[in-house]
């Protein structure tokens, strides 16, 4: 069976990375072996891991709804608000590991009947593929140099970022030496999408600098700069095709 003809509610795939105890550098990305899976189990990923976990391992998707709806309480606050977002940003993940089908591709009656045999809720699954339309479009931006600024300074940028695609982006994430983890997780947190790239540990040079433009539109640079007193400020500066 070609990888375009699985069924969607048997469609795997794998997605960000977490933190694990005692592993900074995150090397294993979390599988979802469903969309169903992922949605249930993004009820619980900000507050309660190990209910996160025990939905990823669910057998099935009937068990991981089940386990879902026994642990309504413990659902991040915020669900009902985000989970339109949730649902979107995940099927962002699958398309991505669906790439020989075209059935991403659809506008988003088609997006939300082809979701039609996982049972979400119709308005849901509308919603979330019209969501989904925008964020498929959205420019994979990179940010280099943040764990050398300010928190401050670095929020202000990526929520200017964010406003300004309104809501719409991709991160693309740098895994080498100064990977900006911080950026990385408030991603997480917000439903972008994460790709990928670099190796772990790898140095930044000149001539990796030069292939971020394959990996990304936009790069945002955060540079330290010596003022004429001699004090050091941040400059935020920008590169790549988005330019």
């Amino acid at each position: 069976m070609r990888l375009a003809e699985i069924p969607i509610e048997q469609l795997s795939f794998s997605a960000y990375r977490l933190a694990v105890e005692g592993d900074t550098a995150r090397k294993v990305p979390c599988d979802f072996l469903s969309l169903a899976h992922w949605y249930e189990a993004e009820r619980f990923r900000a507050f309660e891991m190990a209910l996160f976990q025990e939905v990823l391992m669910s057998p099935s998707i009937r068990e991981a709804r089940k386990l879902g709806q026994k642990n309504r309480k413990y659902w991040r606050g915020d669900w009902l608000a985000v989970q339109v977002r949730a649902l979107a940003c995940g099927m962002v993940y699958a398309a991505r590991c669906d790439a020989l089908s075209e059935r991403w591709a659809g506008n988003a009656q088609d997006l939300a009947r082809m979701l039609g045999s996982l049972e979400f809720p119709e308005r849901l699954a509308l919603a979330a593929a019209s969501e989904f339309t925008r964020q498929r479009q959205g420019k994979r931006i990179a940010f280099l140099g943040a764990p050398g600024a300010p928190a401050e300074v670095v929020g202000r940028r990526v929520n200017l970022v964010h406003k300004k695609a309104e809501g719409a982006w991709q991160l693309a994430h740098w895994l080498g030496r100064h990977a900006s983890w911080i950026i990385h997780d408030w991603a997480v947190k917000n439903f972008i999408p994460i790709t990928y790239f670099g190796e772990e540990q790898g140095r930044i040079s000149t001539s990796l600098l030069s292939k971020f433009p394959e990996e990304s539109d936009l790069v945002i640079i955060f540079e330290m700069r010596k003022s004429k007193c001699g004090a050091g400020s941040v400059h935020c500066g920008t590169g790549g095709r988005g330019t």
